[in-house]
Parts: C-alpha cells; structure tokens; sequence
C-alpha cells in the first residue's frame, strides 16, 4: 500500500513538472466538449453520406433497368455482373469499413464485438439505403440533372443515373410502328424498335420495356423483349407533353 501511494506521488509530481516547464498543456472541458461534438458530426454526416451512396445505387439500377436481368437468366446475370456500378459499390464498402472505425469511439457501440456493430452498421445502411432507393427523392434530382438544373451532383446522375449499355436497352413505349415501337430511355433518347409482330402483340403506349439487341444509331434490332412492371417515373412523358393543351 505504501509503495503504491509513493508511486503516485512520484508519477504526479512528474506530471506537476512537466506542465510547469510547457511540455504538457492543460486542456479546458470545454475544449473535450466541442472535440466529441464535432466528432459525432463527423459519424452523423459519414453515416448519412453512405446512406445516400447505397440509395443512389439502388436508384441506379431501378433506372438502368439492371434489377431486372435475373429474370433474363444466366445471359442476364452475366451482363448484371458486368454492368454494376462497382466504383461506387467499393466507395461505399470502404466507407462502412471507416464508419465502423469511427463508431467504435462510442460508448454503446465500442462495448460490443467489432462482427455486432458491423453487422448493425451494414443492415441500417442497407435497409434505409433501399427505402430511399425506391423513393421519389433520387428520380426528381435526376430529371433535374438532365435539365441541367444540378449542377453540383448532376454528373453523377448523367454518368452513373442511367448509364448506355451497347446491347442493353430499357424504356418506355411512346408509339407502336408497323415494324415495331418507338421508346424513350431515361436520358431521354428516342430509338425505334424493330421487332416481329409476336413480340409486340401485347405491347401497347407507355409500357415500359428492356430490349437486348444490336443498335446502329438510333435505331435497335431487338433479339429480346420484355415488358417490366416499373412505376416510376423515370421518363420526361414527352408524349404526354405533346398532348397537352398549349396555354392561351
């Protein structure tokens, strides 16, 4: 007991010395206060940031039309593969990995085993990523990227929005043609169709549908088509537009 209280004094007096001499500097509460604050910022402003990552993913490949090539088999899950937006599904990877880093400097969450929180981290990100994603919040800052009223994120929506694939096509039907349709994509292209009478027999005006087939300009010769079940409003409704009535 007395050499523990002697080794005390000691260590304290060290203390004493070296904040007299200036190697070590005293520190006001309010300092450590502002420090956490800012710190928590820091993780609510990362977390949110990962959040709109994976929403801006899923909105991704709702927009492209790539969450429905499972049903294509494997022809589709190949071009899937290869189709991803894998930059930005490693981006967000890397930034969970560092949110987790960061989480664990919190009480509730550094008490828990590092599998626990990451596991916790990764459903929360996922699971309000994917609401968002299949929000209307991700379409609108898309048609305003398109018409060039985004100027900050809007080239993230140009390039990875609705990116082209050279054989992958996704639309919406404006008019059914004696050899086929005409559709609009979400960039807001308009490509003519070619296709048998078989296949478009059950095809009508603003059916949304992929078509895989090659393209020469604007023009597509569709091998495959399918009608998808999309509500969203991806497409700018030109025709629509066209209807209506011009003000008096």
């Amino acid at each position: 007991m007395e050499t523990n209280k002697n080794n005390n004094n000691t260590l304290g007096n060290e203390i004493l010395d070296k904040i007299k001499e200036g190697k070590i500097k005293m520190k006001s509460r309010s300092y450590f206060v502002m420090r956490a604050i800012l710190f928590a910022l820091g993780v609510c402003v990362l977390f949110l940031f990962v959040i709109y990552l994976i929403s801006f993913i899923v909105f991704s490949l709702r927009v492209s039309g790539l969450v429905f090539l499972p049903g294509f088999g494997f022809f589709g899950l190949r071009i899937l593969l290869g189709s991803l937006p894998w930059l930005l599904i490693i981006l967000a990877g890397v930034l969970v990995i560092v949110l987790e880093v960061f989480a664990k400097h919190v009480s509730f969450v550094y008490k828990r085993p590092v599998v626990y929180s990451l596991l916790g981290i990764i459903g929360i990100v996922l699971i309000t990523g994917f609401i968002i994603g299949f929000s209307p919040f991700h379409t609108s800052l898309f048609h305003n990227a398109r018409e060039g009223r985004l100027p900050l994120i809007g080239q993230l929506y140009r390039g990875y929005g609705a990116p082209r694939f050279h054989n992958f096509h996704n639309g919406s039907i404006i008019e059914i043609t004696s050899d086929g349709f005409t559709m609009e994509t979400p960039n807001g292209e308009t490509l003519s169709v070619v296709t048998s009478d078989v296949m478009k027999k059950d095809l009508s005006e603003d059916d949304k549908v992929l078509v895989i087939g090659e393209r020469k300009g604007d023009t597509i010769q569709a091998n495959v088509l399918r009608k998808i079940d999309e509500d969203s409003n991806f497409f700018s409704s030109r025709k629509g537009m066209m209807r209506r009535p011009m003000p008096r």
